[in-house]
């Protein structure tokens, strides 16, 4: 049964990623912790390193097309820098703290899309 959810785990969070490339990590942390009984640190460890594995993938794909620009480099850079500091700083805040950062975070970007999708109906009248 345990392998079976693995499986629709990664299925469910592989989709999202094709979809939006970006966002299997909002499925796969909680997915671990509350479904799997995983700690929250092995759980965003875990994630990261299935993101990145859909990362490679998607650099491939995206490469391919003309989706991807050379332009956006020094955000990417950027980037790795910002992603050493968050991991230093991950072992330094409480998890509890952690997870309603992360719970507000969430919240702030789904509100944001929402009204992103509503101004976009209004603009055209969809």
């Amino acid at each position: 049964m345990k392998k079976f959810l693995l499986i629709i785990l990664g299925i469910i969070a592989g989709i999202i990623n094709g979809m939006f490339s970006t966002g299997a990590g909002m499925i796969l942390v909680p997915s671990y912790i509350y479904l799997l009984k995983k700690d929250e640190y092995t759980s965003r460890c875990t994630s990261i390193f299935v993101i990145l594995i859909f990362c490679v993938i998607n650099i491939i794909i995206y490469s391919k097309s003309i989706m991807f620009r050379f332009l956006y480099l020094p955000i990417i850079l950027s980037s790795i820098i910002g992603t050493v500091i968050g991991m230093k700083l991950v072992y330094k805040i409480n998890k509890d703290i952690l997870s309603v950062i992360f719970a507000i975070f969430t919240i702030i970007m789904g509100i944001g899309m929402i009204y992103k999708w509503v101004f976009y109906m209004e603009l055209y009248q969809v």
